[in-house]
Protein backbone atom coordinates (compact mmCIF):
# COMPACT_ATOMS: atom_id res chain seq x y z
CA UNK A 1 0.00 0.00 0.00
CA UNK A 2 1.26 3.47 -0.88
CA UNK A 3 0.61 6.27 1.60
CA UNK A 4 0.39 9.86 0.34
CA UNK A 5 -0.83 11.75 3.36
CA UNK A 6 -0.73 10.30 6.87
CA UNK A 7 -3.07 11.65 9.54
CA UNK A 8 -1.73 11.45 13.09
CA UNK A 9 -4.07 12.42 15.88
CA UNK A 10 -2.54 13.62 19.10
CA UNK A 11 -3.82 14.58 22.51
CA UNK A 12 -0.60 16.62 22.87
CA UNK A 13 0.77 14.31 25.57
CA UNK A 14 4.26 12.83 25.62
CA UNK A 15 2.64 9.40 25.36
CA UNK A 16 1.10 10.32 22.00
CA UNK A 17 4.59 11.07 20.67
CA UNK A 18 5.49 7.36 20.84
CA UNK A 19 3.86 6.81 17.44
CA UNK A 20 5.90 9.54 15.74
CA UNK A 21 8.94 7.38 14.94
CA UNK A 22 6.84 4.77 13.13
CA UNK A 23 4.88 7.47 11.31
CA UNK A 24 8.12 9.18 10.24
CA UNK A 25 9.46 5.90 8.83
CA UNK A 26 6.24 5.31 6.86
CA UNK A 27 6.29 8.88 5.56
CA UNK A 28 9.91 8.58 4.41
CA UNK A 29 9.34 5.22 2.72
CA UNK A 30 6.32 6.57 0.84
CA UNK A 31 7.36 10.19 0.34
CA UNK A 32 4.18 11.10 2.22
CA UNK A 33 3.07 14.23 4.02
CA UNK A 34 2.06 14.10 7.69
CA UNK A 35 -0.77 15.99 9.32
CA UNK A 36 -0.71 16.30 13.10
CA UNK A 37 -4.29 16.81 14.24
CA UNK A 38 -5.63 17.82 17.63
CA UNK A 39 -9.33 18.14 18.37
CA UNK A 40 -10.23 20.62 21.08
CA UNK A 41 -13.39 19.46 22.83
CA UNK A 42 -16.14 22.02 22.35
CA UNK A 43 -18.02 21.29 25.56
CA UNK A 44 -21.30 23.11 25.32
CA UNK A 45 -22.57 24.49 28.63
CA UNK A 46 -25.90 25.90 29.72
CA UNK A 47 -25.58 29.35 31.32
CA UNK A 48 -26.11 29.07 35.09
CA UNK A 49 -28.47 32.00 35.27
CA UNK A 50 -30.59 30.78 32.35
CA UNK A 51 -31.21 27.01 32.58
CA UNK A 52 -33.63 27.08 29.64
CA UNK A 53 -31.20 28.89 27.32
CA UNK A 54 -29.50 26.89 24.57
CA UNK A 55 -26.04 25.52 25.37
CA UNK A 56 -23.13 27.84 24.58
CA UNK A 57 -19.51 27.24 23.65
CA UNK A 58 -17.11 27.71 26.56
CA UNK A 59 -15.66 31.22 26.60
CA UNK A 60 -12.03 30.10 26.75
CA UNK A 61 -12.22 27.79 23.71
CA UNK A 62 -10.22 30.22 21.56
CA UNK A 63 -7.43 30.24 24.14
CA UNK A 64 -7.47 26.43 24.24
CA UNK A 65 -7.12 26.34 20.45
CA UNK A 66 -4.17 28.75 20.54
CA UNK A 67 -2.46 26.65 23.20
CA UNK A 68 -3.08 23.49 21.16
CA UNK A 69 -1.54 25.17 18.09
CA UNK A 70 1.52 26.14 20.14
CA UNK A 71 1.96 22.60 21.48
CA UNK A 72 1.44 21.05 18.02
CA UNK A 73 4.20 23.26 16.66
CA UNK A 74 6.51 21.88 19.35
CA UNK A 75 5.50 18.29 18.56
CA UNK A 76 6.03 18.84 14.84
CA UNK A 77 9.69 19.65 15.53
CA UNK A 78 10.18 16.04 16.68
CA UNK A 79 9.93 14.92 13.05
CA UNK A 80 12.90 14.95 10.67
CA UNK A 81 13.16 18.30 8.88
CA UNK A 82 13.04 16.53 5.52
CA UNK A 83 9.39 15.58 6.17
CA UNK A 84 6.46 17.87 5.43
CA UNK A 85 4.42 18.14 8.63
CA UNK A 86 1.16 20.09 8.69
CA UNK A 87 -0.38 21.07 12.03
CA UNK A 88 -4.14 21.40 12.42
CA UNK A 89 -6.40 22.15 15.36
CA UNK A 90 -10.14 21.71 15.03
CA UNK A 91 -13.04 21.95 17.49
CA UNK A 92 -15.86 19.53 18.04
CA UNK A 93 -18.05 17.91 20.63
CA UNK A 94 -17.67 14.36 19.25
CA UNK A 95 -13.93 13.88 18.83
CA UNK A 96 -13.95 10.56 16.90
CA UNK A 97 -16.56 11.92 14.48
CA UNK A 98 -14.56 15.14 13.96
CA UNK A 99 -11.42 13.12 13.17
CA UNK A 100 -13.31 10.98 10.64
CA UNK A 101 -14.85 14.07 9.01
CA UNK A 102 -11.46 15.76 8.79
CA UNK A 103 -9.84 12.68 7.25
CA UNK A 104 -12.63 12.25 4.70
CA UNK A 105 -12.68 15.90 3.65
CA UNK A 106 -8.89 16.33 3.45
CA UNK A 107 -7.78 13.26 1.50
CA UNK A 108 -5.97 11.52 4.35
CA UNK A 109 -4.86 7.90 4.00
Amino acid sequence: MHWKHILVTTDLSEESERAFLTVAELAKENNAEITLLNVVADLRVVPQSAPLAPPMTMMDIDQECKEAERRLAIQSKLFDKSLKVICRVIMGDDIPREIAKYAASNGQD
